[in-house]
């Protein structure tokens, strides 16, 4: 017997999952509103963790600047130093 069907050989990761609800206020909140907008899809909560690690939040905004992204290799090369 080989395997069980449907079934890879990797071992499932184990991660923990936080969530978080805060409101930002216009006019007070207004990087941390950028922030967030600026974001690309898909990479917010990378870009929180980094923010959190490193307590940058000028990195992370250079990050969500970064409109268009051709591929994921020209993403990695602008997230520059960050570590994940």
């Amino acid at each position: 017997m080989a395997g069980k069907k449907g079934r890879s050989g990797r071992k499932p990761v184990q991660t923990r999952t936080y969530h978080v609800t805060f409101r930002l206020r216009p006019g007070r909140d207004n990087d941390l509103i950028h922030f967030f907008e600026s974001i690309p899809h898909g990479w917010r909560t990378q870009a929180v963790i980094a923010a959190l690690r490193g307590g940058d939040l000028a990195a992370g905004l250079a990050m969500g600047q970064a409109t268009e992204v051709a591929d994921d290799a020209e993403l990695i090369d602008g997230l520059g130093a960050w570590e994940f």
